[in-house]
């Protein structure tokens, strides 16, 4: 990186930058250089500034006037993944400040927004080193200084593997609770109006709900929350809990407008069906393309596809 700009950079993280130099920086922001290269594959066959008008439409980036968050420097698309790579400024930038004590409650404020809709899975490193991966209909707001104040706010379902710091606590903060972390990974799923759920992949979790209630989650157990309920859980099965991370979908006894809606979501079309008989599908798919997954079922179910573009049409056979 140029060094005159890293200075630049470094008087805006410490809220010192006049307005020349902050217009300087939005210049780079936006400035689609060679070199900040965006290497893309996927399943549609986009070109890669298609893809990238699609990802830049998704992901939103919000700057308050005396903040910034870093610029977006190389995503990759492998499959039906997509990685973006945040705080890599924050990680070469000395931010100037006082250290507040970790025993202080500090407010959120916002940071940056990341949103993901249907047809991939956006993984997104935090300057912590903390991985987050969006699920379809997610969306994350990461606080401001994060490196000091790891606290998220989540709406829809994401799987954390928390970096370990045992002096910032990482806080999730949705509708129902509050899930605090010291360095472990667990999937929160939190939509509008549904369920809350917590399931622990590995180390402690503490799940703090609306009505003040406390609940330590260890490996293999979970949490349903909803109206003021708690159901806790010990087992679950994992392979089908956290398999979309590693790019696999996973039905277990599914019924067909419930395959439908899944196949929708993860490949990011719009699917006809002729009927739905009554049957139920079991299987692990992991990275096929939606004509190779359609393919497989055929030998179970009896159908007949046609894919064009984000458009499928099925018929089942009887």
């Amino acid at each position: 990186m140029d060094q005159e700009l890293n200075k630049t950079l470094q008087k805006l993280f410490a809220g010192k930058a006049t307005q020349e130099e902050i217009d300087q920086i939005n210049d780079w922001y936006h400035r689609d250089d060679d070199h900040f290269d965006l290497e893309i594959e996927d399943h549609f066959g986009r070109s890669r500034s298609q893809v990238k008008q699609s990802l830049f439409h998704q992901i939103k980036v919000e700057i308050l006037p005396t903040s910034t968050l870093s610029k977006f420097i190389r995503i990759g698309l492998p499959s039906l993944a997509a990685m973006v790579v945040i705080g890599l400024l924050v990680l070469m930038v000395n931010i100037t400040g006082v250290e507040k004590d970790s025993s202080e409650v500090i407010p959120f404020e916002l940071g940056a927004s990341f949103s993901n809709d249907q047809g991939m899975i956006k993984s997104i490193l935090l300057p912590d080193g903390s991985k987050v991966y969006l699920h379809h209909y997610t969306t994350l707001e990461v606080s401001k200084n994060f490196t000091h104040n790891r606290k998220v706010k989540l709406s829809g379902k994401a799987y954390f593997d928390v970096a370990s710091d045992p002096n910032h606590p990482f806080v999730i903060t949705t509708a129902s609770m509050n899930t605090i972390v010291m360095g472990t990974s667990f999937s929160i799923s939190a939509y509008l109006d549904s369920i809350e759920s917590v399931r622990v992949k590995s180390g402690l979790v503490e799940v703090i709900t609306t009505n003040k209630e406390v609940h330590r989650l260890r490996v293999n157990e979970g949490l349903n929350y909803q109206l003021g309920t708690a159901d806790l859980m010990s087992g679950f099965n994992s392979e089908f809990e956290f398999a979309w991370i590693d790019q696999t979908l996973v039905f277990d006894q599914s019924p067909l407008p419930e395959l439908i809606k899944a196949l929708e979501n993860w490949y990011g079309v719009s699917i006809e069906c002729n009927h739905f008989p009554k049957r139920k599908l079991s299987g692990t798919f992991k990275e096929l393309s939606l004509e190779e997954l359609l393919t497989a079922i055929q030998y179970t179910i009896p159908l007949k596809f046609e894919i064009y573009d984000q458009k499928v049409k099925i018929q089942f056979i009887n």
